[in-house]
């Protein structure tokens, strides 16, 4: 699994931040993406693909739950009429 981070971590950070915008966000799916290979490493079955494969389809998976989600609280936000505050 070490390798495997060493490989394709750094890509992985770049991949979420280009599509959240968010380095904070970026750096916890790429952690959760990690962890979920940990969890389901017995799932891995290596006659269907490259562990790279498999490690980056986790992390498209996880990046459209993310996604998912957001666009659902956007929606209530927007039906209760919340601002979202903004740093300044």
């Amino acid at each position: 699994m070490l390798a495997l981070y060493d490989e394709h971590a750094r890509n992985l950070l770049g991949y979420f931040q280009s599509r959240t915008f968010s380095p904070e966000t970026a750096a916890d799916l790429c952690a959760e993406t990690f962890a979920t290979a940990i969890e389901s490493h017995h799932n891995y079955r290596g006659e269907l693909g490259e562990p790279g494969a498999w490690l980056w389809g986790i992390a498209r998976n996880l990046l459209r739950g993310y996604q998912r989600s957001a666009v659902v609280e956007h929606r209530a936000r927007q039906r209760l009429a919340l601002r979202t505050p903004t740093a300044v």
